[in-house]
């Protein structure tokens, strides 16, 4: 066995390889020019057979901060990491898995301050799982606060018919009155298979953004995104008195619909509006055969509490953290200590003066 770095000729068995082992939709190739856009360096390892045979795949991508670099497994979506041939026992499993990192650590984490891992996540992980073993013994921690059961995902199953078995067979009366009080607010949610509302949603997209903070993705990631993946994308559009006010990105890979990216704007919010995003999305992926939906990623109670209604299944996401070069962990953290000096030396002088 060896590995190597994927290229572009690669792509077609590297996608063929996602699907057959039910990965998930953000470890399709293509995802390298929308990393690539947004200035990140995406490198994407295969673990192949002495025959050529794909056995495992490892996307990761190094990301130039300010005063340091990341590694990161992968920032998009609830699921990253390596994601190996079903059917592996779990010695050979170990041995692959060390044989990634082995290369990871042998050509790029010197160079960098923190990995950063996500595990790739099933509808049907156990959510009492404990830290991967080898994970630990590699220097990773898991993280993850079992009190506040964050950061998560939720996976919900797609039953047909969609009304009756998950709208009425699943939802509560209370969800279902406050999707009807929606409806008669003047709010109704239609498709956009052309995009047309593409400076709409990242108007509101920056916006929300900047209320809650985070790295804003830039117009032209999102154009990228778009594009590569046209096919696996649809875009549904929340209006109020025929006026957008917020919208719905899901991406699809053979069996799941991934709930993305959810703007609106103050009125999209009133009335419980922005939960027929919610409704139209599922529905639409129960109607079109997906078995499953999966929510995102979830990092704080208020959006956990709201996606709970919907009574989808809490699963942990399994985020790991190492540090890879103390020096450039040391440099990473100067800023923050500097400001930590500053405020103490501030308050020092304040209590000198007293």
């Amino acid at each position: 066995m060896k590995i190597i770095e994927a290229t572009a000729t690669d792509r077609g068995r590297w996608d063929a390889f996602v699907d057959k082992q039910n990965a998930s939709f953000f470890h399709y190739f293509d995802w390298k020019r929308i990393y690539e856009a947004r200035g990140d360096l995406y490198i994407p390892l295969i673990l192949e057979s002495d025959g050529g045979e794909i056995l495992g795949i490892f996307p990761f991508v190094r990301r130039p901060m300010k005063l340091h670099v990341l590694l990161l497994s992968l920032p998009e979506g609830a699921s990253g990491g390596c994601v190996l041939k079903r059917g592996m026992s779990e010695a050979d499993a170990d041995h692959a898995t060390n044989m990634f990192l082995d290369y990871i650590d042998a050509h790029h984490a010197n160079a960098c301050s923190m990995f950063i891992l996500r595990e790739s996540l099933s509808p049907s992980a156990d959510p009492e799982t404990p830290p991967t073993p080898l994970l630990t013994r590699r220097g990773f921690r898991m993280k993850y606060n079992a009190e506040s059961g964050l950061p998560c995902t939720f996976f919900l199953p797609m039953e047909s018919p969609f009304e009756e078995k998950v709208e009425r067979g699943l939802w509560s009366h209370n969800l279902r009155k406050l999707l009807n009080r929606a409806r008669r607010s003047g709010a109704s949610v239609e498709p956009d298979p052309e995009f047309r509302y593409f400076d709409d949603f990242m108007r509101m997209l920056e916006s929300t953004f900047d209320k809650h903070g985070g790295r804003t993705p830039t117009a032209q990631a999102m154009a990228a995104r778009l594009e590569v993946f046209r096919e696996k994308t649809k875009l549904f559009v929340l209006k109020v008195d025929d006026t957008p006010a917020g919208a719905i990105l899901c991406h699809y890979s053979p069996t799941t619909c991934y709930l993305s990216k959810m703007p609106s704007s103050p009125d999209g919010q009133r009335d419980h509006r922005t939960k027929l995003l919610y409704h139209a999305a599922l529905q639409d992926a129960c109607e079109n055969g997906y078995r499953f939906a999966e929510f995102g990623t979830t990092s704080i109670p208020s959006l956990a509490y709201w996606k709970e209604r919907f009574k989808a299944t809490r699963v942990p996401m399994r985020q790991y953290e190492r540090e890879c070069s103390t020096v450039r962990v040391a440099i990473a953290k100067a800023p923050w200590i500097a400001r930590r000096l500053k405020k103490e030396v501030s308050r020092v002088t304040e209590r000198l003066k007293k």
